[in-house]
C-alpha cells in the first residue's frame, strides 16, 4: 500500500484539462496551469492567495505584473512563511481573478484560491502513532 501525504498549506498542483475550463496543455503552446491551495484567513472579503513558491520573479516584478493584469486590485501583500512564498491580493469582489488567474512570461498561469473568512480559525491536525487494528 502506498502512502500519499498532502499538506493543504504547502501544496500547489498542476491542473489537468478536466479540472479547469480553457487551455491547460503545453503541447499546443497553451499555458501550464497551476492551482494555489493555501488555507489561511485573509485580511479582507475580496482576498485571494497566490502561491509563488516556485516563481523566480522579484517582489517588484510581481507587483508590476499584478498592476498590469488587474488594475482593479485594492492591495497586494507578499508574505513568506518558511519555504512557502505567497501573495495575498485583495480585489473588488466582482473581479474575475479566481477564474482567470495570473499569467507569467514563461507561459504559465497560476489560479489563486479564495482566502478563508478572517473570523475562521484554522486548526492543524496530525494523526500519528495510531494503534493497529487487528
Amino acid at each position: 500500500m502506498t502512502k500519499n501525504r498532502k499538506s493543504l498549506l504547502h501544496s500547489s498542483s498542476s491542473l489537468s484539462t478536466a479540472n479547469i475550463a480553457g487551455p491547460t496543455s503545453i503541447d499546443n503552446g497553451m499555458p501550464t496551469v497551476f492551482k494555489s491551495s493555501i488555507w489561511r484567513p485573509g485580511h479582507g472579503p475580496g482576498s485571494v492567495f497566490l502561491d509563488m513558491t516556485g516563481r523566480k520573479e522579484t517582489k517588484i516584478e510581481f507587483l508590476r505584473l499584478i498592476a498590469q493584469q488587474y488594475p482593479s486590485r485594492v492591495g497586494v501583500l507578499i508574505q513568506q512563511v518558511g519555504s512557502l512564498k505567497f501573495a495575498e491580493i485583495n480585489f473588488d469582489p466582482a473581479d474575475e481573478c479566481c477564474t482567470n488567474g495570473v499569467k507569467f512570461a514563461d507561459n504559465s498561469l497560476i489560479i489563486p484560491c479564495r482566502a478563508m473568512d478572517n473570523h475562521m480559525q484554522v486548526v492543524r491536525l496530525r494523526l500519528s502513532n495510531l494503534p493497529f487494528f487487528g
